[in-house]
């Protein structure tokens, strides 16, 4: 697995929670559960999009680093078993 591999999981991830909660918005309003106009479901849906972009912008380096300690801790082990045989 590489860091190529999680980036694209995250990323995927990411865009499957942004449309679950803008689907389940749009199925709110069109049950009547929220009651929201044309206009301002637009601007909330917008806000949405740009929030979980930037989410994920700020916080991917905090899951690459924790790949990379992972991998690195995997290494070492790796290593320290094939010294001792």
């Amino acid at each position: 697995m590489s860091l190529v591999t999680v980036s694209s999981s995250v990323a995927e991830l990411t865009s499957f929670i942004k449309d679950k909660t803008i689907s389940n918005l749009s199925d709110s309003r069109n049950t009547g559960a929220l009651q929201i106009d044309d206009v301002e479901f637009h601007k909330l849906i917008g806000l949405i999009e740009q929030s979980f972009s930037q989410a994920l912008s700020l916080g991917y380096s905090n899951v690459e680093s924790a790949v990379t300690e992972y991998v690195k801790e995997l290494n070492e082990v790796s290593v320290s078993r094939i010294k001792k045989r």
